[in-house]
């Protein structure tokens, strides 16, 4: 996980003053929501043009998780130069052919949990024993000093909640818990994530 978080402190900041766009995968779930969030925060804050795309539109019980940040679906964005990364996405085809294609089917990033992921992108942050893909980026945040502010924890912790079951999985480690516990000391809600997740 260090060396992720290394890499991740690395990309965002290779990525200043540059155009992106952060994609996830179809059907989004919370962890992708979440992923997609509090990247495009951590990118925005370090000086980066960032919105994010997806196939598909943002569910209705996530929308609180995007407020202040560009999401479009595929038939609303069009190319515009903008480089890709790819958030909670096992492999290239879980973005969808018609989005993948406005970037001529090429991925900047590829930053996941899932162990099936074979590293599609010219970077690939990929660290299969983690809970989940919010789970790496929270220890990039954490450990290597980019933007984690309430609404940034708050989606982390969304990511984490949902892939982890509420916290009831074999991925859950001390380690995750510890994280969690510090987003929660930022303004993550866990019982509004729980709403939002399990209960609407």
């Amino acid at each position: 996980m260090q060396l992720a978080g290394t890499a991740l402190k690395e990309l965002v900041t290779s990525l200043r003053g540059q155009k992106v766009a952060v994609l996830g995968h179809m059907r989004p779930d919370g962890d992708c929501i979440g992923s997609q969030s509090a990247l495009c925060r951590m990118l925005l804050a370090g000086g980066v043009d960032a919105i994010c795309v997806n196939r598909d539109r943002v569910p209705t019980n996530l929308t609180s998780y995007t407020q202040g940040i560009k999401f479009l679906t595929a038939d609303q964005y069009t190319a515009d130069g903008r480089q890709a990364i790819a958030v909670d996405c096992a492999d290239a085809t879980r973005i969808g052919t018609e989005l993948l294609s406005k970037f001529n089917n090429q991925i900047l990033a590829n930053i996941d949990h899932h162990s099936s992921n074979p590293d599609y992108a010219k970077i690939n942050i990929v660290v299969k024993e983690a809970a989940a893909t919010c789970h790496i980026l929270a220890y990039g945040a954490l450990k290597h000093g980019l933007n984690c502010d309430e609404a940034t924890a708050k989606s982390l912790h969304l990511g984490i909640i949902t892939d982890t079951g509420r916290f009831c999985y074999a991925s859950v480690t001390a380690g995750v818990l510890e994280i969690a516990a510090e987003l929660i000391k930022r303004g993550a809600k866990p019982e509004e994530a729980n709403f939002y997740i399990f209960e609407q």
